[in-house]
């Protein structure tokens, strides 16, 4: 035996331990654990480690103590990349989170003239508003002139998946809008396209019976509608050419409109005539009649048919919106002169004379 020589110790001896004892992939995350940062893999000697040492039991719980730490990192982590702009990639899901706002278009943009029917002088302060949406509105100036600005829908993120970017469900209004302004009688204009708008001023006669159909109202009404909203229905209500006739419509959504037409009597009064249940019998038109099952629903007036046999016949539609798709039904409605209604008139024929 030779002294002084160095020993060679066996080749399996001299093989480098594993730095990283084990990977495990979880939806495409890869998860790397450190075999130090467990106290079970802390070097100790040979007498402190323990006699029976079940490694894939420690394993396992190296797994879940490091997946629970990992859950709390992105939990910690996630309210800060919401507020910076860029994306978001949710797992396991591949979906990408754009935080970036983007606009739709809501309202077109709309502009023109307030002129007097007769005159053809400038209105000033006529209230110019969307009919559905009263909210935008806008007054017009010394010179007649208004403008309606555009408006648009605001998102603050857009979200792509893997059947690319997915729009969101907006809708754009239609032109319909209403004018109205004191001592003139209010106008109500489907698609509007023209530039400009003729308002007709209120005679004596038609003031005085816009005070008589108030009183009329406010006794039918009262306790149903405020004060308020009356004002409001009978300055948008639809008065037939001769003003002998007045329809209005309240709406009172999640609740049936109150939908009152009001007759002028031989002694100057006027009577009032229920006829909200056309609302109903519409929406059963359409086969489902269960108010709940809509988003929205309305009626809105249209105009009155000119009859000589001394009825009185409006048409008006029922618009109902499910599903982000709006249902129009139309409605003829005819009223004896006695406060009688009798809905879909059929027209006269040769065969009634």
């Amino acid at each position: 035996m030779t002294t002084g020589a160095p020993t060679i110790a066996p080749l399996q001896s001299l093989k480098r331990q594993p730095e990283y004892s084990t990977t495990v992939t979880t939806n495409n995350l890869v998860r790397i654990f450190h075999r130090n940062s467990h106290p079970c893999f802390h070097k100790t000697s040979q007498s402190q480690r323990p006699a029976k040492f079940n490694r894939a039991h420690t394993r396992a719980q190296l797994s879940v103590q490091s997946t629970v730490n990992l859950a709390i990192r992105l939990a910690l982590l996630l309210p800060a990349l919401v507020l910076l702009p860029g994306c978001i990639v949710l797992f396991p899901l591949p979906i990408v989170v754009t935080l970036e706002p983007r606009k739709y278009p809501r309202s077109p943009e709309l502009s023109g003239t307030i002129l007097d029917e007769h005159e053809h002088s400038r209105v000033e302060g006529a209230k110019i508003y969307f009919t559905r949406h009263p909210g935008v509105s806008c007054k017009s100036e010394a010179s007649g002139e208004f403008h309606l600005k555009v408006t648009h829908h605001w998102y603050p993120f857009t979200v792509a998946g893997p059947a690319g970017v997915r729009e969101p469900n907006y809708q754009v209004w239609n032109p319909d809008i209403s004018v109205s302004r004191k001592d003139y009688t209010p106008r109500r204009i489907e698609h509007y396209y023209t530039n400009v708008v003729l308002l007709r001023k209120l005679s004596d006669s038609l003031a005085q019976a816009l005070t008589d159909v108030a009183a009329a109202a406010q006794k039918a009404l009262s306790g149903a509608v405020s004060t308020n909203d009356i004002a409001k229905a009978l300055e948008k209500g639809c008065w037939n050419s001769n003003f002998t006739a007045i329809a209005i419509s309240i709406n009172k959504a999640p609740e049936p409109s109150l939908i009152f037409v009001f007759l002028k009597q031989a002694n100057g009064q006027y009577l009032a005539v229920n006829v909200s249940a056309v609302e109903d019998g519409n929406l059963g038109r359409l086969g489902t009649p269960e108010r709940a099952a809509y988003e929205h629903v309305e009626t809105i007036l249209v105009g009155w048919a000119k009859r000589d046999d001394g009825n009185f016949e409006i048409s008006m539609w029922t618009m109902a919106y499910k599903a982000g798709r709006r249902h129009r039904i139309p409605e003829r409605l005819l009223i004896r002169a006695d406060g009688t209604p009798l809905y879909r008139p059929r027209r006269p024929s040769a065969a009634d004379h």
